[in-house]
């Protein structure tokens, strides 16, 4: 068994629904917890690619939302969570990733990665509708 179905299963063991995704990347699905929430994709970019990317996409209101945009990139720093803004210009989408290499991946660090991912759109999300309160 590759570790792409793997991943798959593993998912799946902790009864999270799995998606197959359609795209340019070699490997990926959607995961979303059992009980909802943020879905998290899972992909590898190529197949000769030795890492994975777990991502997840913020809608945001960039305009109106600057001094709480700088604390979610704050706090995502702090959370080890990659991070960019698209479009360049008048951004409205927050992409936020962690890179994990297959080699020796397991079961736990791969929940771990996926659960940083989601709890960083959470903590975005949060900030996002709640930035002047949180202050």
């Amino acid at each position: 068994m590759t570790l792409d179905q793997e991943i798959t299963e593993w998912v799946k063991e902790l009864g999270m629904k799995v998606e197959k995704l359609e795209g340019n990347n070699f490997f990926q699905i959607k995961v979303t917890p059992p009980l909802g929430g943020p879905s998290v994709a899972i992909l590898r970019p190529k197949m000769e690619d030795t890492y994975y990317i777990f991502t997840i996409v913020v809608d945001i209101d960039v305009e109106t939302q600057l001094k709480v945009l700088r604390q979610i990139m704050l706090d995502l720093m702090r959370m080890n969570v990659e991070f960019f803004l698209t479009p360049q210009g008048k951004p409205d989408k927050l992409h936020l990733a962690r890179l994990v290499f297959a080699d020796g991946l397991t079961k736990n660090q791969m929940l771990e990665n996926l659960t940083l991912v989601k709890n960083a759109a959470y903590l975005a999300i949060t900030w996002l509708k709640n930035g002047e309160d949180l202050q």
